[in-house]
């Protein structure tokens, strides 16, 4: 019984700290491979935040693709060097691997973690 409490009030903390839906899309990407900035490519990707009501962050493709990141954790909010501020989520891909999520508060640029040296950043 203790256990089917705890997963009811986890369950319910979750969607109590979920924000409504929103919707971002970007044009255009560019990478860092192994700490190498690669050249801009366009791309059109709408990026949908807290997919019907979870915390979920689903990257929709145009060639009909989709990756789903499941958020968890406390949602942080930082400044670049730069002064940009952000917010930075951590979040579960679809393999299970750790990813950070950077989403700036001017929300044009989102940018995905992979790893040391390795990124995705999505434009308007």
């Amino acid at each position: 019984m203790r256990k089917l409490l705890l997963l009811a009030i986890l369950l319910f903390g979750t969607t109590m700290f979920a924000q409504g839906t929103f919707i971002n899309k970007y044009t255009w990407y560019s990478t860092k491979e192994d700490g190498v900035i690669q050249p801009d490519k366009e791309l059109f990707v709408t990026v949908v935040f807290n997919e019907k009501n979870s915390t979920d962050i689903v990257l929709h493709y145009e060639n009909g693709n989709q990756i789903r990141y499941v958020v968890y954790g406390d949602i942080e909010k930082g400044e670049t060097k730069s002064g940009f501020k952000f917010q930075l989520i951590k979040a579960l891909d679809e393999e299970g691997k750790e990813v950070l999520i950077q989403l700036f508060d001017n929300t044009s640029t989102l940018r995905i973690i992979l790893g040391e040296g390795w990124y995705i950043e999505f434009h308007k």
